[in-house]
């Protein structure tokens, strides 16, 4: 447990910003599965925002959302097998 005042401060935002890196990550799981079940450029905007918004709170590495991006764009210019 944190004795100092600061200490304490600084458990406390950790924890809150814990909270909010999560939510980050889930709602990016959830995007990245839906586009790739569903690939069409409607999902692939929201997909895209919400790798921004990661890379852009350092939630994931802006590499990573940008190779991510790269391969749910090839997924979704491919022609559909009917």
């Amino acid at each position: 447990m944190p004795v100092s005042r600061s200490a304490k401060k600084a458990l406390k935002v950790s924890s809150r910003r814990k909270k909010e890196n999560e939510l980050y990550k889930i709602l990016l799981r959830k995007t990245i599965k839906a586009t790739r079940k569903h690939a069409n450029l409607e999902n692939l905007r929201l997909v895209q925002k919400a790798l921004d918004k990661a890379a852009q709170k350092a939630v994931i590495h802006e590499n990573k959302a940008r190779r991510l991006l790269i391969r749910l764009t090839k997924l979704a210019k491919k022609p559909d097998k009917k």
